[in-house]
């Protein structure tokens, strides 16, 4: 018995070949879940602060000039580089007199009404203009890139908050000064999305803006097995011989771990793609 199961144990363990082509096959960062809550907490609370007591009047100003944006992104007559170049003025201009508390509270407020947005617009296909105010080209984002299917939008309330909150900083200017800054478990959360979900208007644009997402994840976040998810990316495109390299890079780099026997099991996959193109 007990040869047995060292035997069963040894063939489990063994290399075999294994196409990476499961949904599960690709890894995805492992952001703090509880510490994301508690963010999620806070901007609720925020928001109902924001709701009880009337934002500053630079706030608002910035507020509005961030929809105005929105509507000039997608109107042809729209001046965009003015409006960005207001909006940050107006930022500036919030922070001096009010600080960081109300374009805090701004945020999550705008953030809430985005998420409302975006499920009115998935139940009845009419996109509203606080949608395009808030969101400016995202219905078409969405729909292009497959997130939307009939009535369903495939993100989660969170995955919504979270792609917005990443909007209203790159548009604020803000995306680097703390208390607005992501987080790394924010920005692991964020990557960890868009490779779940990347946008695009074909699969080889989507596998190709998931290998870009993996590179960024990767000079941030030196935990996570970029070689072993580039693997996954390029066979998935059909580069097997790319796909083998960066599964060898993954196990002479991380010869053990969690990774390491899909990692051969893959590569395995891989040569044998590599010489049925050598027979051909």
């Amino acid at each position: 018995m007990g040869v047995a199961f060292v035997a069963v144990a040894a063939a489990l363990a063994a290399p075999r070949a294994t196409e990476p082509t499961l949904a599960f096959a690709l890894p995805l960062p492992t952001p703090n879940r509880a510490r994301l809550r508690a963010t999620a907490v806070t901007d609720r609370e925020r928001a109902s602060e924001a709701r009880r007591h009337a934002l500053a009047f630079p706030v608002r100003a910035a507020g509005e000039m961030l929809r105005q944006l929105g509507r000039a992104s997608t109107d042809a007559s729209g001046n965009v580089r003015a409006s960005l170049s207001d909006l940050r003025l107006l930022v500036v201009r919030a922070l001096e007199e009010d600080g960081a508390r109300g374009l805090l509270a701004l945020r999550a407020v705008q953030t809430e009404l985005f998420v409302g947005a975006c499920r009115d617009w998935a139940a009845s296909g009419t996109v509203s203009q606080e949608l395009r105010e808030l969101g400016g080209d995202f219905p078409e984002l969405a729909s292009t890139s497959a997130w939307l299917e009939g009535k369903t939008l495939n993100l989660t309330d969170e995955d919504l908050a979270l792609l917005f909150r990443g909007r209203w900083n790159d548009l604020s200017g803000l995306a680097d000064t703390p208390p607005f800054a992501a987080s790394l478990d924010e920005q692991r959360d964020r990557y960890g999305l868009l490779l779940r979900h990347p946008s695009g208007h074909d699969g080889p644009t989507r596998l190709q803006r998931q290998l870009g997402y993996v590179t960024g994840l990767a000079a941030l976040d030196h935990d996570y097995p970029a070689a072993f998810a580039r693997g996954v990316l390029l066979y998935r495109s059909g580069a097997y011989e790319a796909s083998a390299a960066a599964f060898r890079a993954h196990l002479m780099a991380r010869p053990e771990g969690s990774w390491a026997l899909r990692a051969g099991n893959h590569l395995l996959a891989a040569l044998a793609r590599v010489d049925e193109g050598a027979v051909r």
